[in-house]
């Protein structure tokens, strides 16, 4: 029997849920929105051990320039080279988050948005709080099998940890989550959606915003 690496054998890995992730550590960035966080204000709603959400949901319009940045980075290098879009794009919200020590956040989406981004502009440790993302329920099989090994191709959930400079991007739909925080730096990220503008869509499916403004 051949092995499952050989010429003669592989495997085509469809309908991929894709995570991009650039490392984009600019200074004069980080700092900026350092200090744009420090005049946040934080949500006070949620159960004690939650990651804190901010309340200004458009942080992003205090610099256009960055905005700007992180829509090029999306349309130029995703859009354009990966998913093969030719639409235009706007950032609907953005928002700060800080999580503290042994806190964590619940599993969630983001609604009505087609992609998301999170950049990380703090200082982390290897104690600091990884995000999570699962895998979409259609996607799991009916048999409850655990794997010997995780890879790529057969895990359920995947995490990645921040560093000074991480920018994510995924489909908004993915659920996802902060784990448990255990390091006594506070850890900082801008968190925004991203939607589609403009005409798109087909036949009774077309869609235009300007219609509606």
């Amino acid at each position: 029997m051949k092995n499952f690496d050989s010429s003669n054998s592989g495997v085509f890995s469809v309908f991929a849920t894709n995570i991009f992730h650039f490392d984009f550590k600019e200074s004069e960035i980080i700092e900026e929105l350092k200090y744009w966080q420090t005049l946040e204000k934080y949500t006070d709603h949620f159960e004690k051990g939650h990651a804190l959400s901010g309340l200004d949901m458009r942080v992003l319009e205090k610099s256009p320039k960055l905005k700007s940045t992180f829509l090029d980075i999306f349309v130029n290098q995703i859009c354009q080279t990966a998913l093969m879009l030719n639409y235009d794009f706007d950032i609907s919200t953005s928002w700060f988050t800080k999580t503290s020590l042994d806190q964590s956040s619940g599993i969630h989406n983001h609604k009505h948005a087609y992609y998301s981004g999170i950049y990380y502009f703090g200082d982390y440790s290897d104690q600091s709080a990884q995000i999570e993302f699962y895998t979409p329920t259609p996607n799991l099989p009916d048999y409850s099998l655990l794997s010997f090994e995780y890879n790529i191709l057969n895990s359920k959930s995947w995490h990645i940890t921040p560093y000074t400079g991480l920018l994510l991007f995924f489909p908004s739909h993915i659920y996802h989550k902060i784990k448990m925080h255990k390091s006594d730096i506070e850890r900082h990220s801008l968190a925004f959606n991203i939607v589609p503008v403009g005409q798109y869509g087909n036949d009774d499916g077309t869609y235009n915003t300007a219609w509606f403004s």
